[in-house]
């Protein structure tokens, strides 16, 4: 059994006035998201909510989920069963990025990272997407957990197409 505990706090940054930030803070599914829509795109505190809005229902539609049900991306094998829960999560928010943009003009460039956290039956899943970071506290030191690089990106798929250059969530062919 483990033992988490989370907090959760968002900043503008220095930069700006405006908070693009969403998070997801679910311990009854064991999920802990945190988007950052991208300033200086258009929309950005709009798609870190839809990411974070996308990602929360899909992990809690699918926490009873089977490797029989169907899918809405085929069934990776090479992943487990949470693993592919985070996965069609992070693709299915893309998804509704690219539709939203394609729906409204306005939101044509928005962007967003994130970071997910799935605690599964004890064994924390992480997904990263961009340059946000999941933070552990362990042994008395606070470690920041390794970022997604271009080429790492490339190894999940049409949904990481457009996230290569910047690391952002993005309208992607999915």
């Amino acid at each position: 059994m483990s033992n988490l505990t989370s907090a959760s706090l968002t900043h503008p940054g220095m930069r700006r006035e405006g908070n693009e930030d969403a998070m997801c803070v679910r311990p009854d599914l064991g999920l802990y998201a945190v988007a950052d829509g991208m300033g200086g795109h258009a929309a950005g505190e709009v798609a870190s909510k839809i990411a974070v809005e996308v990602i929360e229902a899909f992990v809690n539609d699918t926490r009873d989920a089977d490797v029989n049900r169907t899918w809405p991306f085929p069934y990776d094998t090479a992943l487990t069963l949470n693993g592919n829960r985070l996965k069609a999560a992070i693709r299915l928010a893309n998804r509704k990025l690219a539709g939203a943009m394609q729906a409204d003009d306005s939101l044509r460039g928005m962007a967003t990272t994130a970071v997910v956290l799935l605690m599964a039956k004890g064994t924390p899943l992480v997904a990263h997407v961009g340059d946000s970071r999941l933070y552990c506290f362990h042994d008395g030191k606070l470690h920041r957990s390794r970022r997604i690089t271009p080429g790492s990106a490339s190894r999940c798929g049409p949904a990481c197409s457009a996230m290569r250059t910047r690391g952002a969530i993005r309208g992607a062919t999915s």
